[in-house]
């Protein structure tokens, strides 16, 4: 018995050694076909010059620098390259993608770290889906994100922010069956320091102080920023990509988020990043390549870019809470308006029988679920959503609803234009002009945006942002001169209504050639800003404004000037035509002593969207001298 056991456990230990011998030879034998394998991914790769693909290079956001002329990575995040010089070496990015991506499974393989990249070379080198290996979160993510339907999706302007003062923009994925309120979003942000103050703010955003990323998150949750919380209109495009490329998309997105770029707030901002992603899935379209956005990118310039490329299908408009109730009262009559002011009035009260009555006086039913929405509508505007007041308006409407269902009618909105039909953001003008009866050649250029004169299809009403305009004029026999550079102007005409009492304000922060003489003229550092009132009577809005200027130069006794004034105009605004009529006086209360009075005429007739003539008179009354100056321009846009 004891020798079977000794003669068992010899057999047992031979069948081990010939197991273990047989699993090493197995696994020696792997390791050879997985070397064989990468040496002819790399051999075939190096063949059809994959690293110089425009493809590889999308996917790393190569672009060419404008200097050196060499291709870098726009990424500036390690994490994002499996070599240490993937940022600049795009083939030793590619191999070093190709050795990890036939690693045996482990945590964090690249081919869950880069499926994009993993996707795009299986197409080029031809390989199986048996090379694949599992990624269950990068599974969880496809399946969470549409592949259906791509929109882009842009907010108006937004005044009261820096950053989204030209707008906005960012993605989002419909599916068929799903609601659009549910669809997952992508944009693109700054990380931005809560704790720095406005000029910090400014300093970083133009100079890339901050770093951007991607997040996703459901659309209602943009809705409620962008729409009801800051009042901006949202356009709506729906992209032709099909649901192949739309998944690519989806795969880079993966790559990308969480990953840090350098963030800029006129270049590589929300809008030049997002074209920069579209590049990735269809690169000969070539968005962001050299010479494309070389200074900066505006939202809205991204949009036409993108239908100069016969990408937009279509476009949806979703009005604001502001365009909401500016229609309606337009639109309403006198009697029913103020039902709806008395039942939102801060006096009146939150009592459901007060606002059954108010309703009561109206016969029609469509009439009195409008006035509800409407009253409602007023209180979300104020942020009383939830007060009492706005839940008793909340039951009156289901029940009137309920008992007297009324069809709604498609919301028409009032001069609502789509912002890529208007005129280009980069401006030129030339033409002639006199100062003092002294002929000269009149020369402008404004890289961006828009002001009052522009033509205002596509824009925001009342809204004017110019940065870096430069104003040339060339006398005869004389040199050319640098006439003013105005750094940055804004303007913000909000005219009262009968539901709000915004502010309307402007800044405008430029340096400036001031005429005391018919020989001399001092240069000067302005700041300048006021804030007022504005009113609507059809096309034309009056205003009133209390301004202060701060001058610095050092042809001042004193270096410096502040003046304290009044500004009353009118901007009158018509679909071919723009006026803007102002008058302002001005008093020195410190400094140089330089009491003036500005009187201004500015006209422009828009020959084509992108062509407009411009006249332009002014005159300054000094204690001392008096300085007039007019000129005629042909306005290029492009």
């Amino acid at each position: 018995m004891c020798a079977f056991y000794q003669l068992n456990s010899i057999m047992r230990r031979s069948f081990l050694l010939i197991f273990c011998l047989f699993c090493q030879a197995s696994l020696s034998y792997a390791v050879v076909s997985d070397d064989k394998l990468i040496e002819s991914a790399l051999l075939q790769a190096k063949t059809l010059q994959l690293a110089e693909d425009e493809t590889w290079f999308a996917l790393l956001h190569y672009k060419r620098e404008s200097l050196s002329l060499r291709f870098v990575s726009q990424v500036d995040d390690e994490r994002f390259f499996l070599h240490h010089q993937g940022n600049t070496d795009a083939a030793a990015e590619l191999g070093a993608n190709i050795r990890a991506f036939f690693r045996e499974t482990e945590p964090g393989h690249a081919q869950c770290l880069f499926p994009a990249r993993w996707w795009w070379l299986k197409q080029r080198l031809a390989l199986s889906d048996e090379f694949d290996v599992a990624c269950p979160k990068l599974d969880e993510f496809m399946a969470r994100i549409s592949h259906d339907k791509l929109f882009l999706v842009f907010p108006s302007m937004y005044l009261n922010n820096p950053g989204s003062m030209f707008g906005h923009t960012f993605m989002r994925f419909d599916a068929r069956e799903e609601s659009i309120l549910l669809s997952q979003t992508l944009n693109y942000a700054a990380r931005v320091d809560q704790s720095d103050d406005f000029f910090s703010y400014i300093s970083k955003g133009l100079f890339g102080g901050y770093s951007g990323f991607f997040r996703a998150r459901a659309y209602y949750e943009t809705v409620q920023e962008y729409n009801n919380i800051e009042n901006r209109d949202i356009w709506e495009y729906q992209l032709a990509f099909s649901k192949d490329e739309i998944t690519q998309l989806v795969r880079h997105i993966w790559e990308v988020k969480g990953i840090d770029f350098d963030y800029y707030f006129f270049r590589e901002n929300c809008a030049y990043r997002l074209l920069a992603l579209l590049d990735v899935i269809r690169p000969g379209m070539h968005l962001t390549t050299e010479g494309n956005f070389s200074f900066y990118a505006i939202p809205v310039d991204t949009v036409r870019a993108l239908e100069d490329n016969g990408l937009l299908q279509s476009a949806t408009f979703r009005a604001s809470l502001a365009t909401q109730i500016d229609d309606y009262f337009v639109a309403e009559d006198e009697q029913v308006s103020k039902i709806v002011l008395t039942i939102v009035a801060q006096d009146a009260p939150a009592d459901k029988a007060f606002i059954s009555e108010q309703v009561s006086l109206l016969a029609s039913a469509t009439k009195k679920l409008d006035v509800l929405e409407q009253s409602y509508n007023l209180l979300q505007f104020g942020g009383e959503a939830a007060s009492p007041k706005g839940q008793i308006i909340l039951t009156l409407i289901n029940e009137l609803s309920t008992l007297s269902p009324a069809p709604k009618t498609a919301s028409k909105h009032r001069h609502i234009v789509s912002p890529e039909v208007g005129h280009d953001s980069m401006r030129v003008a030339a033409g002639y002009g006199e100062q003092n009866d002294l002929a000269y050649t009149d020369l402008k250029f404004r890289p961006g945006f828009h002001d009052l004169l522009d033509a205002p299809q596509g824009y925001v009403a009342g809204a004017a942002i110019n940065v870096l305009e430069v104003h040339l004029k060339w006398f005869k026999d004389d040199d050319l001169r640098l006439e003013s550079l105005s750094v940055f102007n804004v303007t913000s005409l909000s005219p009262l209504s009968q539901w709000q009492k915004p502010l309307s304000w402007m800044f405008d922060f430029r340096l400036d050639r001031t005429q005391i003489s018919d020989a001399e003229s001092l240069r000067n550092f302005i700041s300048r800003g006021g804030v007022g009132f504005s009113l609507r009577r059809q096309a034309v809005v009056p205003f009133v404004m209390l301004m202060g200027e701060w001058n610095l130069s050092s042809d001042y006794v004193k270096g410096y000037s502040v003046l304290m004034g009044v500004q009353a105009g009118l901007h009158v605004q018509f679909k071919a035509n723009q006026l803007v009529l102002s008058y302002q006086a001005d008093d020195a209360v410190s400094g140089f002593e330089m009491d003036r009075k500005i009187s201004q005429l500015q006209w422009q007739y828009n020959l084509q969207v992108n062509h407009a003539l411009r006249l332009m008179y002014k005159r300054i009354e000094y204690d001392f001298y008096n300085d007039e100056d007019w000129s005629l321009n042909y306005n290029y846009y492009f």
